[in-house]
C-alpha cells in the first residue's frame, strides 16, 4: 500500500459542481421564490396588479426580477394566477361586463 500525503486531483469532486467562483463569493445571492405569497407585500401587489391589467406571466417575472432584491420563477407566477379565481375574474371582468351589457 502506498501512502499519499496530498489528496489526488479527483479528491472531493463529487458534489463540488455548485462551488462558488471568486466573483460570486463577493455578491450576496438574492432569494429566488417559487411562490408569489413568499414575496414581500409590495412585490405581491405588483404581480397581482400586472396580471389584472393583462400582463403576461413573463412580464410579471421580469418586473420582479428587475427590481434586484428578490427573484421569482415563471412557474410561481403561473401557479399564483391559475389558483386565484378572483384574480382571473378581475382580469376578464371588463370584457365580460361589456359582453353581457348588450
Amino acid at each position: 500500500m502506498s501512502k499519499r500525503s496530498k489528496p489526488g486531483p479527483n479528491h472531493g469532486r463529487a458534489g463540488n459542481s455548485g462551488a462558488l467562483t471568486m466573483g460570486a463569493a463577493q455578491e450576496t445571492p438574492r432569494p429566488v421564490y417559487s411562490d408569489v405569497s413568499e414575496l414581500p407585500a409590495d412585490l405581491q401587489r405588483l404581480v397581482e396588479r400586472m396580471l389584472v391589467e393583462g400582463a403576461t406571466f413573463e412580464d410579471a417575472v421580469d418586473a420582479v426580477n428587475e427590481r434586484g432584491r428578490e427573484a421569482i420563477t415563471l412557474q410561481a407566477v403561473e401557479n399564483f394566477f391559475r389558483s386565484n379565481l378572483p384574480l382571473q375574474q378581475q382580469r376578464i371582468g371588463p370584457c365580460s361586463s361589456n359582453a353581457s351589457a348588450g
